[in-house]
């Protein structure tokens, strides 16, 4: 396979080459620093003791110099002993004598004298030289030899730089043993190059390897360029100890040959320094050890990258290259191709990585479809959101509280809507203290074709079952979601979960929900929905959604509860207005007659008996105009806990005492709490009482019973009589509005009131009669609870 240059494998090969050549370089740098300095360090000492030999030579030489000049100097004839008689010879023939002497020295060596200077010294400071004879008594020079000639019979040797030649001098004092004028012989030997080669003590110095030997006023050789002398003036100079003497090494690479330039100061007749010896010494054997093992070294390197990037590189492939189509599947994944096959291959942490991006495929597969099915589930939900927004428009419209569930019931059902497979009513009974089936419909556009048939004929059945399903206030789920105010649902079967009435088991519940319905605090009943045929679950959001219903609908029976108190409160202000101007004006008439109806009956015009009908009727007359007054007038009600049997037998004790003729039966059930306005429930019963005892009046065996009945929920009293009844006709019309009566001698006032003070409580009053058999009264109060908010 061709690698990338940008892939792993390429960009993993190509950095341990480069790792490898960046090792190789620095393992070739510390060798050749290592090595090449201890290589330098060793050149240099045998520089150097090439040097001491050639040092060594230069004494043997010199001492044999100086030997061969002692005997000439000393030979009869050389010098002669009246020398320094200056009376008897002219200049010129001093002048002669020295060039004889010259010439007799030159004939002894000639390539050593032919250049030397040659100076007589007598004892007393004359000196004969080239320019003949002439004193010199102060001459530094000549008293530092009669020093040492007065402490050492020695020959004196020593160095001397001549400015003006620009040349150094090789200084040998000869003394003149048997003369008594004559000090010393003076011979200067010219130290040229020619001194130092050619001969047969200084073979070492004619080597190739030696490339220049003299004496120069600096330690640099004049035959390096200015470019070499810088070079040579920055290299730091090794100082090199050997037999007790000092030398002073710089080593320098000219034209790609290594050079040692050893040197070492030479000293004048005053022991100061005049000059300095030097050696440069070619290194050759250095250059090619340098040059063979930095080649040496550099190939072993190269053999080693290459070795090692073959075997390497090849180990790499071997284990990258799953890499590498791992990589490329990665890829292909990440352009949208889930179906890709990632291969196990590899060592251990490629197999493991492997895997992890199989586990990912695997994971966003599933999250591809949970996205899908959250997709679907979004446009169900948005289609839901519509449905409950034509729901709620719906409900706005609607004017009665029948008509609001049956659209609630519709839009749950419908298949454009929120499209549940069922819905039920369950309405709140009061008087039952229970959920009672109302209602149910079913969705029309069920899909499976299998259970439809069945379903329909079921449906049918629970149309009639319905009706007869009263839930228990117990403990199950209506009960819960009443209590708690909320809706609650389960994505189960329904007979699996207690639901309170063993009818509503065998309808077939599956993942349900149950709705309560509120007005205000008053509980209106309970929707449950289920989805027994499509089997859909039901998830949090619908519930979220729902809540908007609920919370519309109550806020819809809310506003409705308060426009109708609003609508009564206006109509009973009115009526009350009215009738204080007419029975303002009725009673100053009523109150003539009266005047006027004293006066007959104290004048005897009239007789008792029609004066007390006048006067029961005045009486009737006053009580309705202030039942009228009652019921127009707002009160604020005064609620405590009253005890229901205690309540009742006190109104019907008060009662009989006024009405000691009349037959009042009560019978209690067990006692129990109540909040309520003992006077303004007084009223109201005595109002219903009245009524019974109109309606017995002329009835044989006329009877009256007060019966209680106390479950968990409410406290239900019956008013029942055996009177005159009310016909079907009066029962059409609402017997507890203002002024409607079965009776057309009654104001129609009473059960108004009594009605008016019991809705203020809570409670409901309901009357069932029929005409000729008597009636019944029901009245429904809620029980007392510790956590009732008053």
């Amino acid at each position: 396979m061709k690698l990338k240059r940008d892939s792993l494998l390429f960009k993993t090969i190509l950095y341990n080459d480069l790792s490898m050549l960046l090792t190789g370089l620095t393992i070739i740098g510390l060798v050749v620093i290592f090595v090449f300095k201890e290589l330098e360090k060793n050149f240099s000492i045998k520089a150097v003791e090439k040097f001491q030999v050639i040092e060594d030579m230069l004494d043997i030489r010199n001492t044999e110099f100086i030997n061969e000049l002692i005997n000439f100097a000393n030979s009869e004839g050389f010098v002669k002993k009246d020398l320094f008689i200056t009376s008897i010879r002219t200049s010129e023939e001093n002048k002669e004598i020295y060039e004889n002497m010259k010439k007799e020295l030159i004939s002894k060596n000639f390539s050593l004298y032919h250049e030397s200077r040659l100076t007589v010294i007598g004892k007393d400071g004359s000196i004969l030289d080239e320019n003949g004879m002439h004193t010199e008594i102060n001459n530094e020079f000549i008293k530092n030899l009669r020093i040492v000639r007065n402490k050492l019979s020695i020959t004196i040797d020593s160095v001397m730089y001549d400015k003006l030649e620009e040349k150094f001098y090789y200084e040998i004092v000869v003394p003149i043993e048997e003369n008594d004028e004559i000090y010393a012989v003076l011979v200067e030997i010219p130290l040229e190059k020619d001194y130092f080669r050619g001969n047969k003590y200084l073979m070492v110095a004619d080597h190739d390897d030696v490339e220049d030997l003299g004496l120069y006023q600096s330690r640099a050789p004049l035959s390096l360029t200015a470019m070499e002398l810088n070079r040579l003036k920055k290299e730091k100079a090794k100082l090199i100890k050997l037999n007790e003497k000092g030398y002073s090494v710089k080593s320098l690479t000219i034209k790609g040959i290594d050079y040692n330039i050893v040197s070492r100061p030479v000293l004048n007749s005053f022991g100061k320094e005049v000059g300095y010896l030097v050696l440069s010494l070619s290194e050759p054997a250095l250059t090619k050890f340098k040059t063979g093992t930095m080649s040496l070294i550099i190939l072993a390197t190269i053999i080693l990258i290459l070795l090692n990037s073959f075997i390497i590189n090849g180990t790499f492939k071997q284990l990258l290259m799953p890499l590498e189509d791992l990589s490329l599947a990665v890829d292909d994944i990440a352009s949208g191709n889930l179906d890709r096959d990632v291969r196990l291959n590899g060592t251990s942490e490629i197999k493991l990585l492997s895997l992890a991006t199989k586990k990912m495929v695997e994971k966003l597969k599933n999250n591809n479809f949970i996205l899908e099915d959250q997709n679907e589930k979004l446009k169900t939900y948005i289609h839901r959101v519509e449905g409950v927004e034509k729901l709620l428009l719906g409900v706005r419209k609607e004017p009665s509280d029948s008509g609001i569930i049956d659209l609630i019931l519709k839009g749950f059902t419908s298949g454009v809507g929120l499209n549940y497979d069922r819905a039920i009513f369950f309405e709140y009974s009061n008087e039952q203290g229970c959920l009672v089936g109302k209602k149910i419909r079913k969705n029309r556009n069920i899909i499976k074709e299998d259970k439809l048939s069945s379903f329909d004929l079921r449906y049918e059945t629970m149309k009639e079952i319905v009706p007869l399903i009263k839930i228990k206030n117990d403990d199950n789920l209506f009960h819960k979601a009443i209590s708690e105010k909320r809706i609650i649902f389960e994505n189960r079967r329904g007979y699996k979960i207690y639901l309170g009435s063993e009818l509503l088991m065998g309808f077939g519940l599956s993942n349900f929900m149950i709705l309560p319905i509120f007005n205000g605090d008053q509980n209106v009943g309970c929707i449950l929905i289920d989805n027994y045929i499509s089997g859909r679950r039901i998830e949090v959001e619908d519930v979220e959604l729902f809540n908007v219903i609920l919370l519309n609908v109550g806020i819809h029976y809310e506003n409705q509860q308060i426009e109708l108190e609003k609508i009564t409160n206006e109509r009973d202000i009115a009526i009350g207005r009215m009738f204080k101007k007419i029975i303002y004006r009725r009673n100053k008439v009523i109150e003539k007659y009266t005047l006027m109806m004293m006066k007959l009956y104290n004048n005897d015009q009239i007789n008792g008996e029609a004066f007390k009908e006048f006067r029961d009727e005045i009486c009737n007359i006053n009580r309705e105009d202030s039942i009228l007054f009652d019921y127009s007038d707002k009160k604020e009600y005064n609620f405590e806990k009253l005890k229901i049997n205690k309540f009742l037998t006190e109104v019907v004790e008060s009662y009989v005492r006024c009405n000691p003729n009349r037959d009042i039966s009560l019978f209690l059930g067990e006692e129990a709490n109540f909040l309520g306005d003992s006077i303004e429930l007084t009223k109201a019963f005595r109002e219903i009482i009245n009524n019974a005892l109109n309606a017995i009046t002329g009835v044989t065996n006329g009877r009256i019973n007060i019966i209680s009945k106390v479950n968990d929920e409410n406290i239900k009293i019956k008013i029942l009589d055996n009177g005159s009844g009310i016909s079907t006709k009066a029962l059409g019309e609402n017997l507890f509005e203002p002024f409607a009566s079965g009776n057309e001698e009654s104001s129609g006032l009473g059960l108004a009131i009594a009605n008016k003070i019991i809705s203020s409580h809570r409670g409901i009053i309901k009357i069932k009669s029929k005409l000729g058999e008597g009636a019944e009264i029901k009245i429904i109060l809620n029980r007392y609870k510790e956590d009732m908010n008053v």
